[in-house]
C-alpha cells in the first residue's frame, strides 16, 4: 500500500494542503484520480487556497493507514452522468415538506432577535413551507450578486480508458451552484448532487466546503429569502402583534398598505442629533376622502412596546392635509398626473420634522437663502412636507408654507413635475438638486 503523503506549504498569500488517499492494492485495474482546488478571496482576505488529490483502485482508497470509504467517488461519477439542470432545485438539493417543517422555527429565531408570538411563528411556518413559495425563493437566490466573495473550486477526474472531466465553479451562491462540466460534453448544470458528492469526498476544514452543504448559513439564507417574499405580510403581522390595540383609532380612519416597527434613518426621519436612534412605526396610509394618487407617510416614536404620538397625529393630520390640497396648481397636477405619488409626511409630532428642517435651512442658508430659512424655521410647524414620485425615476421634495406658497427644496431627475430642471437655479446636494425655489399658489415661479 503506498502511503498517504501530506504536504503543508506556507506561502506569503496562501496556504496549500495536498491530500494524497492511498491506493489499497487489488486484482482490478480500475485507476481514478481527482483532484480538487478550492480558494477564496474576499472582503475580509484571502482565504487559504487547498488541493486535495485523492487516487484509488477498484474503488477501494485509504487515508493515513485508515480505509476510506469509496461511496463518495461513484456519488460524483454518478452525479456526472445525470441530465444537466437548467435552474437549481429545492428537490435536486434534498429540501422536502419535512425539512422546512422542522427547520421553520429555527430560522425565523436565528434571523429575529426578539420575542415572537405563537401568530407569527405560525405565520411563517405557514409560508417557509410553501414549497412552491420557497422554490421561487431559492432561484431567485441565484439572480443575486454580492461584492467582496469570490469562491472558486475546480475539479479534475482521470480515470483509464475514459476521457477527462473537468469541474469550475466560481459562483459564490448556495452549493456553489451551477457547475462548468467538460468531458464527453461541454455543459453547465444546477445539480446539486454534484456539489453534496464533492462535500461528502472532502476533508472537514477545507477551503469552500461548507458551501457545498445544508448548514446554518443555508438555512439562514433560505429563511432570509423567505422574509424579503413575504416582507410586507410579516411587517403587517409584527405592527398588528405588537401595537394593534393603539393603531385601533389610526385604523378606523386610514389603511394600511405599509406598516413596519424599526429603526431607520431617512430624509426627515432618525435624528441622530436628537438621540433618535430606537425604533419607530413607519407606515403608508391610505384614505378614501384624499385623491387617489395621495398618501400619508408617517413615522411616530416606539418606546417600551409602545406607540407614542397616535392621538396627537389624528388631532393635527386634518390640518396638514387640508393645507396641501387648497394649493390650485397641485391639485390641478394631481388630477392631471395620475401615476404621479404625493407623499405627505409626518414624523414624530409634525409634517416637517426638526430633522428635515435643521437640514433644510442649513442647505438655504449655505447658498445665500438666509430669508427662505428663516421662514422656514418661523413656520415649520404649521408647514406641510411633501415628498413627490413623479415617476422616471423624477422625485422631489417640498414645503407647503400656511399661505400656501410652495417651496422647492431638492429634486432628481430632468423634470421637476410640470418644469424643466434646468429652469431652476440648483446645486448639488448629495447626489440630487438643491434649488431653494419659491412657487406662488397659481404655480408662477417667484424666485
Amino acid at each position: 500500500m503506498i502511503d498517504s503523503v501530506w504536504i503543508l506549504k506556507l506561502r506569503t498569500w496562501s496556504l496549500v494542503l495536498l491530500v494524497v488517499l492511498g491506493v489499497v492494492p487489488s486484482h482490478g485495474t480500475d485507476r481514478i484520480r481527482i483532484k480538487v482546488s478550492t480558494s477564496h478571496d474576499g472582503g475580509l482576505g484571502k482565504g487559504p487556497e487547498m488541493t486535495v488529490v485523492i487516487t484509488g483502485q477498484d474503488s477501494k482508497l485509504s487515508a493515513n493507514g485508515h480505509r476510506r470509504s469509496a461511496q463518495p467517488v461513484e456519488g460524483l461519477l454518478a452525479a456526472l452522468d445525470e441530465p444537466p439542470l437548467a435552474k437549481p432545485s429545492l428537490e435536486n438539493c434534498g429540501i422536502d415538506s419535512n425539512w422546512l417543517s422542522s427547520n421553520a422555527e429555527p430560522g425565523l429565531r436565528g434571523l429575529v432577535k426578539r420575542k415572537l408570538t405563537p401568530t407569527q411563528i405560525a405565520f411563517f411556518r405557514s409560508r417557509f413551507t410553501d414549497v412552491p413559495l420557497v422554490q421561487q425563493v431559492f432561484e431567485r437566490d441565484y439572480a443575486g450578486f454580492h461584492t467582496d466573495d469570490y469562491p472558486e473550486m475546480s475539479v479534475s477526474i482521470l480515470r483509464d480508458g475514459k476521457k477527462d472531466v473537468l469541474l469550475h465553479s466560481g459562483s459564490q451562491n448556495l452549493f456553489m451552484l451551477p457547475w462548468e462540466v467538460q468531458g464527453g460534453s461541454t455543459f453547465t448544470t444546477f445539480n446539486c448532487h454534484i456539489s453534496q458528492a464533492l462535500a461528502a469526498l472532502l476533508p472537514a476544514g477545507v477551503t469552500n466546503r461548507g458551501r457545498l452543504v445544508r448548514n446554518d448559513y443555508f438555512r439562514w439564507k433560505l429563511t432570509e429569502g423567505v422574509m424579503q417574499a413575504i416582507e410586507n405580510d410579516w411587517d403587517m403581522l409584527d405592527t398588528h402583534e405588537r401595537i394593534g390595540r393603539e393603531l385601533a383609532a389610526i385604523e378606523t380612519r386610514f389603511t394600511l398598505s405599509k406598516s413596519q416597527i424599526a429603526g431607520i434613518s431617512s430624509t426627515d426621519v432618525g435624528d441622530w442629533k436628537r438621540g433618535e436612534r430606537g425604533e419607530s412605526w413607519n407606515a403608508e396610509l391610505e384614505e378614501k376622502g384624499l385623491p387617489p394618487n395621495m398618501r400619508l407617510g408617517v413615522s411616530l416614536p416606539y418606546h417600551d412596546g409602545r406607540l407614542v404620538g397616535a392621538d396627537q397625529f389624528l388631532a393635527q393630520i386634518n390640518n396638514y392635509e387640508a393645507l396641501v390640497l387648497s394649493v390650485p396648481w397641485l391639485t390641478q397636477y394631481m388630477k392631471r398626473e395620475l401615476h404621479s405619488v404625493v407623499e405627505l409626511r409626518y414624523v414624530n409630532d409634525h409634517s416637517l420634522s426638526h430633522k428635515a428642517l435643521s437640514a433644510l435651512a442649513e442647505d438655504l442658508k449655505g447658498h445665500g437663502k438666509g430669508d427662505i430659512a428663516d421662514r422656514v424655521i418661523r413656520e415649520g410647524s404649521k408647514s406641510a412636507f411633501l415628498i413627490i414620485d413623479g415617476s422616471a425615476d423624477a422625485w422631489s421634495t417640498w414645503v407647503v408654507f400656511p399661505n400656501r406658497e410652495m417651496l422647492l427644496w431638492s429634486f432628481r431627475g430632468d423634470d421637476v413635475l410640470q418644469w424643466k430642471g434646468a429652469q431652476f437655479d440648483s446645486w448639488d446636494y448629495y447626489g440630487w438638486r438643491g434649488a431653494g425655489t419659491m412657487i406662488e399658489p397659481d404655480g408662477t415661479l417667484s424666485r
